[in-house]
């Protein structure tokens, strides 16, 4: 199955707040710093709750660095409007702070 999905940046992020951004990684990473607005779902945890997501609303996927966020994307399958973090929360991190100052 091949599956297409767009790769957004952290100015995407902060200029479209309508999207549901899910954070992919532990409660423990998320507790030390996550975008704000984001849902914690766990990897782990994320093939479980793929039924409550609607396929109309779009959402940004992101983790650590994206590996899991790739995988998530794949698990969704076609029909939903998915996007991921490009470079994860760490290049997130970096990014946000180039544009704030």
């Amino acid at each position: 199955m091949n599956i297409n999905f767009v790769q957004v940046d952290s100015k995407y992020i902060k200029t479209h707040r309508e999207e549901m951004v899910i954070d992919l990684r532990d409660a423990d990473e998320y507790r030390s710093g996550h975008i704000e607005g984001a849902v914690n779902i766990p990897f782990s945890e994320f093939k479980s709750h793929i039924h409550t997501f609607n396929k109309n609303t779009p959402m940004v996927l992101y983790c650590e660095r994206g590996g899991r966020s790739f995988a998530a994307a794949r698990m969704l399958g076609y029909g939903y409007n998915v996007k991921i973090l490009r470079g994860g929360y760490n290049r997130y991190k970096y990014e946000i702070n180039d544009l704030t100052e």
